[in-house]
Order: structure tokens, then sequence, then C-alpha cells
């Protein structure tokens, strides 16, 4: 039982920052610092990596004591004095990668995917099985990822991303179309979070929830491919109103969009702006 379960997994991640300390940490007189492991942790990653899973150490700091124990256990994964555990959590995870028999789990529990493809070139992830993940009638969808991973939040971009991307990993112009990609962002989105019986395409009974883009002065005006013009052609500023819910969230030019935005802009300046230096008071005669 224990082996089939562990069949299922990839990756055991341990945050060392508490997980596999007493809850102990000891400073020392020259600064530096160590943790008092308790031994009995060490029996279940033993036999977890016996199984053939990954285990892998994360710490925020760096510590000789988390380097010793990773080398008694045999664990060659070690990452400390990471800035952000979220995203080295992710980089890992992605340079795993999906094998074929993963894509068919994935597929047969009707687990959401969600491809973003820039985060992973900018991360140096590589490039996600696309083809084979729709192939075997993953629930796949478009994401832009965080900030942190990612140039920007412009979902033109990412699906441009998808279809050249899908295209190179195949060496294939023909695996996917700008039509396939933008059903990805849309309705494919909507079925991987599990909302696709209320959104995700505009069918009668389903919520309205749309964009109007504008292709004028752009090189794809007139069309021959309306998903291929939005989707290659598409920008944020071409967007000329937004509707959620048959309701307009945004119009161009009027709303004052533009305005709130450089507002909250210049409050987030203000919020993370050092404070000016107190003058110090003239002393009393």
């Amino acid at each position: 039982m224990i082996e089939e379960q562990a069949a299922r997994i990839r990756l055991i991640l341990f945050d060392v920052d508490g997980v596999l300390t007493d809850g102990t940490l000891l400073l020392h007189a020259d600064g530096t610092e160590s943790k008092v492991f308790d031994i009995k942790d060490g029996t279940g990653i033993v036999w977890a990596q016996r199984l053939g899973l990954t285990v892998g150490f994360l710490s925020a700091r760096s510590s000789a004591a988390t380097a010793q124990r990773a080398a008694q256990l045999g664990i060659t994964l070690v990452h400390q004095g990471v800035a952000s555990k979220l995203d080295t959590y992710e980089q890992i995870a992605d340079s795993l990668m999906l094998e074929d028999d993963e894509i068919a789990l994935l597929a047969a529990t009707g687990t959401g995917v969600a491809h973003c493809p820039r985060s992973n070139a900018a991360l140096g992830c590589g490039v996600a099985p696309l083809a084979e993940l729709r192939a075997a009638g993953a629930n796949v969808g478009v994401g832009t990822d965080s900030p942190a991973s990612a140039p920007s939040f412009d979902f033109f971009e990412e699906l441009r991303s998808v279809v050249l991307s899908a295209r190179a990993r195949a060496a294939r112009p023909d695996v996917l179309t700008p039509a396939e990609a933008l059903e990805l962002g849309t309705l494919g989105s909507a079925r991987a979070l599990g909302l696709d019986s209320e959104t995700g395409s505009l069918v009668p009974g389903k919520r309205a929830d749309l964009a109007v883009v504008s292709l004028e002065d752009s090189s794809y005006l007139p069309w021959e491919d309306p998903a291929g013009a939005v989707v290659f052609g598409g920008s944020p500023d071409r967007v000329l109103a937004t509707y959620v819910d048959g309701e307009v969230r945004y119009e161009k030019g009027g709303m004052n969009w533009h305005e709130l935005t450089a507002a909250a802009r210049s409050a987030r300046r203000a919020m993370l702006a050092q404070p000016a230096a107190s003058p110090l008071a003239a002393p009393h005669a």
C-alpha cells in the first residue's frame, strides 16, 4: 500500500526552518548559528528515498548543520539561503517535468494544469509538454504566474508564448493553432478551475464574461483568421471594454481606470519610500 502511494509522488521538499529541528535555533557568540536535529526525523526520509522519491531540503538561512544533516541522509537536493521559498519550490518542481504515466494520471483524475510558458522560460525550467497533455485529455488552462517569475501579466503575450513554445518543443508549426491557444486561455482555463459550466465560452446559460479587442491600425487588419489576429495582434492597450457577467467593468476612455492605477502606483511608492530623518532638536540652554 505504501509503495503504491509513493509511486504517485515525485518530490518531498522539507522546509528546514522548523520542520527538521527540535524548535531550537542556537545562536553563538561569533555570530554563527546551528540547529539540533531530531534523529527520528531521518527514518522517514531514508525510507522515502529507498522507495524512489526525490527528497530535498529548503531553507531561508545558510547553515552548516543543515548541509551536514543532508550529507548524513544522502540528500543532494539542498537549497539554502533562498529569498523566496515558493519560487524555489516551483523551480525544483518544474525541473522534474512530467513523465507519460504522470500525464495520464493528471488526465484520469481531472487535475487542472496551469500552463505558464513565459514563467518557465524566465526561470529556465524548460518547456511544458503541452501537446502530450492535450492528447491525454488533461484539463489545461493558461496562466501568467506571479510578477516574481514573469515579465508581466499581459495575457496576450502569454497566449503568443503558448503557441510559439509548443511549436518550438514539437518542431512542428501545426502542433498548436492560435484558435486552440485562445480556447486554452478561455474555456480551457475555466475547465481547469472547474468553472466551465458557468463561464469560458459565449453560449446561452453561461455568464457573459468577455473582452472587446480592437485591431484598428494593427498589421492584422483586415484579418482572415480572427482568433489568430487576436492572439498575435492583441495587447492590453487594444482592449476597448471588459464585461463580467454582462456588466461593464472597464471601458476605454469612459472610466477613470488609468487614473486609478496611477494613484495606486503613487500610493505604493509612498508606502515603500524610506521615511525622512527627523531633524535633531536644538539643545536647551
